[in-house]
């Protein structure tokens, strides 16, 4: 099978040099062909490549959002399955792609998410409910965790590719915000299969731009109201 690692890069050339070496340091794999596709927002990015892994480049003559650079790099490459992995993810323990693909088709689960902390150890609310007022309110003030969860954030998703390729991928009509919902609602409707990567996990340094930017903001909100008004 080939494994296809999709990163995207928003003027984050030191996330993603240091993604990649702890792909480099962490990622096992004997079974499986494994390559890295690096999206590059801008033309100036200088980001250093994987050692172990073949890596491609996307290079964007304008900026894209979140779901169209990982459509892109799926459609531009051929995979059985899809990683796609922020570039403020690390990896500090070993990760066994034959595993991690064992589970995936025994399990027939369509959509995984390995267990995310965060930088000081404590889990993240990675499995969150539906996203609606009163539930962005709850997350917000009382940052609650769901037992019975509606979606995965798209901080590192494991998509089996026939799956992603039935959901037509990511609703490019968002940007930068509300896709991961999105993607996994649909898949909620078709019947699909989504659930947590058992075993594993991996560090999340949460960079909250959409807390610093008013730019990041306003993609938020506009995300939020064509979710709820428009869908």
């Amino acid at each position: 099978m080939r494994i296809v690692i999709s990163i995207v890069s928003h003027n984050q050339q030191e996330l993603c040099s240091r993604l990649l070496r702890s792909i480099d340091n962490f990622l096992q794999s004997n079974l499986h062909e494994v390559i890295t596709v690096l999206t590059e927002n801008t033309l100036t990015e200088n980001i250093n490549k994987s050692e172990r892994f073949r890596t491609y480049n996307i290079s964007n003559l304008r900026h894209k959002g979140f779901g169209a650079n990982h459509n892109d790099a799926f459609g531009s490459f051929e995979s059985d399955v899809f990683f796609i992995v922020n570039p403020d993810i690390i990896l500090n323990e070993n990760l066994d792609l034959d595993l991690i693909v064992e589970q995936l088709i025994r399990d027939r689960f369509d959509i995984l998410s390995p267990q995310i902390v965060g930088a000081s150890g404590a889990i993240e609310d990675y499995k969150r409910a539906n996203l609606t007022f009163t539930n962005l309110l709850k997350r917000k003030f009382f940052r609650n965790n769901v037992e019975k969860f509606d979606w995965l954030a798209g901080m590192f998703l494991v998509v089996n590719s026939i799956s992603f390729r039935k959901l037509q991928g990511f609703d490019t009509d968002f940007f930068m915000y509300v896709e991961d919902c999105d993607l996994s609602m649909r898949a909620r409707k078709a019947g699909m299969k989504i659930g947590d990567l058992e075993g594993f996990s991996v560090v999340h340094d949460a960079r909250r731009a959409s807390t610093k930017s008013f730019k990041h903001l306003r993609w938020h909100i506009t995300s939020l109201l064509r979710y709820w008004f428009l869908k």
